[in-house]
């Protein structure tokens, strides 16, 4: 527009040999203050993280049912590598389990027949296991299966499916 503006105001204005400084000044300050606009603009852009990086990797905090159980499983974040899981169990009537109690997680791909991944819970206290270095190998749709097996009843297992994206 500035060009436009040089071209059909200022150019003609010149060949008539009409006075032009008023017009050359404010197009170069127009010029000017345009050229600080987008010297600024640049520098703030540079400065920002890109959009995959800057937006925060998902979060798994659910809460899974099964027959007898309440499970809230964590972990963070959802991107492939190994992650450590945690989750607390309490019975159906408002009980954590106890030591006696064998948790296991496995991981199962959808699209990719990996095998099964399979991790035995750390018991940390009343309701509260960890799972180690659970490794999710690849972005993709994966069932996290956990098993539960408490003396003297019969085992369980709940299942909650978890998308892995890819890596920014």
């Amino acid at each position: 527009l500035l060009g436009a503006f040089n071209l059909l105001v200022v150019g003609p204005r010149l060949r008539k040999g009409a006075e032009v400084g008023r017009w050359l000044r404010w197009a170069s300050r127009a010029e000017t203050a345009l050229m600080a606009v987008v010297l600024g603009v640049a520098v703030l852009l540079t400065n920002l993280p890109p959009a995959r990086v800057a937006l925060p990797p998902k979060i798994l905090d659910v809460q899974i049912h099964s027959n007898n159980y309440a499970f809230i499983l964590k972990m963070a974040p959802v991107l492939p590598g190994f992650h450590n899981v945690d989750m607390e169990i309490e019975s159906h009537d408002g009980k954590p389990v106890g030591p006696e109690t064998k948790i296991e997680l496995q991981l199962v791909m959808h699209e990719h027949d990996m095998g099964h991944n399979t991790t035995e819970g750390k018991y940390l206290g009343p309701g509260h296991f960890q799972f180690d270095n659970v490794l999710l190998g690849m972005p993709g749709t994966w069932d996290f299966l956990v098993n539960i097996t408490r003396p003297g009843a019969d085992p369980e297992q709940v299942s909650y499916t978890v998308t892995v994206p890819e890596l920014p």
